[in-house]
This record gives structure tokens, sequence and C-alpha cells, in this order.
């Protein structure tokens, strides 16, 4: 099912940044991301600011409660900017990622309003919140995608390009990437790929990149690194 707009709302605090470009990937089938968010506090804000394609939401420093569990203020940012979003925006759908049952009551309550709920979340998220949800979908932890994954020797090129270029894993200009993979390696010549262009050769290899804006702001994105 195709949604007129998504809100995708991550808990930074318990998803790695790591999993930026998976999140994408895995829901960008529900329809446009009108909203990409990641709320953090002091200790994940920093990871989540060079992902890409999400606005770090900062919920402030780092601190343990009483109890000397963490506070959750960035739980509850997520939850009232997620009502927001469902009685001022109007927003139709809501992905929520989580690994802990704190945003199962959000999650309820979204659809008790009549909004669709995709939850996303490691092995370890609780029933509690996988139920709370229309549908859950797990989250494959980086490590295992890599030991899938074979390098080609342009892959291998591509890696030596964002090292250098994209140290920050920020993503490169996908008009930019083709001169700066000649640069490095004047021989590579896309069109004698079976793809043909550079587009077509990075969607088919979805467990290494990602490909995120429109039109001349797409930015490529690493979202492997295998050996």
């Amino acid at each position: 099912m195709t949604f007129s707009s998504v809100a995708l709302l991550v808990d930074g605090d318990n998803i790695a940044a790591s999993y930026a470009g998976q999140i994408i990937r895995k829901t960008e089938n529900l329809g446009h991301h009108r909203v990409r968010r990641a709320y953090c506090n002091s200790s994940s804000l920093v990871n989540w600011a060079t992902a890409g394609s999400f606005r770090s939401v900062y919920s402030g420093q780092a601190r343990k409660g009483p109890n000397g569990k963490n506070l959750n203020a960035s739980d509850i940012l997520l939850s009232i900017d997620a009502m927001h979003f469902a009685l001022a925006d109007r927003i139709e759908a809501f992905a929520i990622v989580t690994s802990d049952s704190d945003m199962s009551f959000i999650a309820c309550r979204l659809r008790e309003l009549g909004h669709h709920v995709t939850g996303l979340g490691e092995e370890k998220a609780p029933a509690a919140f996988r139920h709370a949800c229309d549908e859950f979908i797990k989250l494959t932890p980086a490590q295992a995608k890599v030991a899938e994954t074979k390098l080609e020797p342009l892959d291998r090129t591509l890696r030596e390009v964002f090292a250098e270029a994209d140290p920050k894993g920020q993503g490169i200009l996908l008009n930019r990437l083709n001169g700066l993979v000649r640069r490095k390696d004047p021989s590579v010549k896309i069109s004698a790929m079976d793809q043909k262009t550079w587009p077509s050769y990075l969607a088919a290899r979805t467990d290494l990149y990602t490909i995120n804006g429109d039109g001349s702001a797409r930015r490529v994105v690493i979202t492997a690194q295998p050996d």
C-alpha cells in the first residue's frame, strides 16, 4: 500500500546511524517521505547529523534519572512531533524506528486516529512495539549484510573515491560521481557496463549504495562497508 505522505521518525538514541540507508530503502515503498527525522541526545547526535537525508532533532544533553536510567527526552519529542504531524499536517502514514517499547503508546494512538503505522527495529525490539504497529520490519545488522557482499573492481574504486571525497559520509552529488571516478581511474566507462548509467548501476546494488534526494540534488551514500 502506498500513501500520499509519510513521516519517518527515528529514535536515534537506540538506533545506530549506520542503519540510515537501510531504513530509507525499507520504507520508500510506503510513499513520499515528507518528513525524515532522527531524535538524538548529545551522545547520538553527531553520528545522525552526518548520516545524510535525516533532520537531526537535538533532545538535550544525555542525562540519567534518579533510578540510573537514561531520561527519555528524545521519545517525548518524537511523540509530540508525531501527534502534530497527524493532527495539524495531516500526514497519512508513519514509520517509527526503535528497538524498545517506549514508542508502543504513540503507535497505538496514531492507529486509533486512522493512520497507518509501520514499525522498524532490530531483532531485540519487544513484542509490545511490534504488535502496536500495523506491520513490523526487522533491520539487519550491517556486519551481517557486509559478510554477504562481494565487491567488484569498480566497487572497490568507488570505495576509494568515497574515502577521499566524502570522509564524513554525507554523500557525493550524483552529477559529480563520474568525474571523480574517471579522475581516480580513467579506464572506467560506465557506458560499457551492463547498466550503462550510474543511477542504474547504483540502483542494482542497493546493499552497497543509496541515492537520496531529487534531480540535481541527488546524493549517493555508501550503505555498507565490506572488505
